[in-house]
């Protein structure tokens, strides 16, 4: 985190103030870096199809449609790669 601030020994009201406003930045700096990251941490998982289906808000359609066209490729491309196109004689 942020270093510890520590008055020195011999302080005046000034440097007191200062000191104060620098340990009231601090804290405010450290809860916003908490409120920033806290989505930022992995969430459990719901299962592998509706974790790749879904995003933080719920399952979404372009999720799906990603997941459906890998699927559709992944089925096509072997077919492609088989000696003369993939036509059969």
């Amino acid at each position: 985190m942020l270093e510890i601030l520590e008055p020195k020994k011999d302080t005046s009201d000034k440097t007191m103030a200062e000191y104060a406003l620098k340990i009231k930045r601090r804290i405010e700096v450290e809860q916003k870096l908490k409120e920033v990251t806290a989505p930022l941490q992995a969430k459990e998982s719901r299962g592998f199809f509706r974790d790749i289906l879904s995003d933080a808000y719920g399952v979404n359609i372009h999720c799906f449609q990603m997941a459906a066209w890998t699927v559709i490729l992944v089925l096509k491309y072997p077919e492609k790669m088989k000696p003369e196109g993939g036509k059969k004689k």
